[in-house]
């Protein structure tokens, strides 16, 4: 499932009540970044801090203020992340990740602001564990971007970034 924010993108958010992981210029790493944000989605609460304005308020609507995202909870555990691409742009990276879960996959892009290291952009899609055995994953929007042929289509995806 994909949750769009204006004009494309999922808003989540990480929750005050856990650890909350230290992303310091040269010590940032966007898989440590989801499992935390994973992780608290599925309890759902919100730290605010982490999140570009436009992106909280759409998690909080999004879950009728309880930030909490049955579809994440309902996967488990994670497992294992795995970093599949990273793409640059003038202000920040979208991250395009993958997250093992115990009872499925999902895939991600979350787009970091470099100066403020803030989450601007998120999304998700949910595959079934079911569907893990060799189906066709759903295309992202780093997919969208990369078989594009405008070029500044990442800069109208993630306008934040640019």
């Amino acid at each position: 499932m994909l949750w769009y924010v204006r004009p494309l993108l999922i808003v989540l958010a990480v929750a005050a009540g856990s650890p909350q992981p230290t992303f310091a210029a040269e010590e940032f790493s966007p898989v440590t970044l989801l499992s935390a944000m994973i992780m608290q989605l599925q309890e759902g609460r919100l730290d605010p801090s982490l999140y570009g304005e436009q992106l909280f308020r759409t998690i909080a609507e999004q879950t009728n203020n309880s930030g909490r995202y049955g579809q994440l909870a309902v996967l488990g555990p994670v497992t294992q992340i795995n970093l599949m691409q990273a793409q640059e742009y003038p202000s920040g990276r979208v991250y395009y990740l993958q997250a093992h879960h115990a009872n499925g996959v999902s895939v991600w892009n979350l787009g970091v602001n470099s100066m403020s290291q803030r989450i601007e952009y998120a999304n998700f899609n949910v595959v079934s564990a079911l569907q893990t055995q060799g189906a066709p994953q759903p295309q992202s929007s780093m997919d969208r971007l990369r078989n594009s042929n405008q070029p500044n289509m990442g800069c109208k995806l993630y306008p934040a970034l640019c």
